[in-house]
């Protein structure tokens, strides 16, 4: 009997997983679309820049606040929506960053290596904390009754 409940966690595991990563591949599409979408907006506006540096721009905001923002909000994905999320992320992200880079630079760690290490950082440790949160929430009580008894009351025998 263990041995299917292990079985049955383990699959639950595997599908929770599996639907976890197919929303947030999808919302990582519309947030794509919202990339190529400003990328043409920046176009317009600056029509003497180089398509290439307006692009670049816009990947490197999206690299440093726009990612690790919607990454720290992850965790609220069945309560906002994903708009809110994106921009209440980046600006705390924004905002961590600012005080971030202040220590790190009282390390001795140069401002130059800051846009590649904190980003990095950030997202690497919230994808951990959200993939030991979801095992947690994953985990169901043992079928097993605990101290021997079947959960039937002996106080009236």
């Amino acid at each position: 009997m263990l041995e299917g409940n292990v079985l049955v966690r383990n699959i639950l595991k595997a599908n929770v997983i599996k639907e976890v990563g197919r929303a947030i591949l999808k919302e990582l599409g519309i947030i794509t679309l919202f990339i190529f979408f400003t990328t043409g907006i920046l176009n317009i506006v600056f029509s003497h820049t180089d398509t290439s540096i307006l692009a670049k721009f816009v990947l490197g905001m999206l690299w440093f606040a726009v990612l690790p923002g919607y990454c720290i909000m992850l965790a609220w994905r069945t309560s906002i929506p994903l708009g809110e999320r994106t921009v209440v992320g980046t600006l705390v992200i924004l905002g961590v960053f600012g005080v971030m880079s202040y220590y790190l630079g009282l390390l001795g760690i140069r401002i130059q290596h800051h846009t590649a290490l904190l980003p990095f950082l950030v997202i690497v440790a919230t994808v951990v904390c959200l993939f030991i949160q979801q095992r947690k929430d994953i985990q169901t009580p043992n079928d097993e009754v605990p101290n021997g008894n079947d959960g039937v009351s002996n106080e009236n025998t």
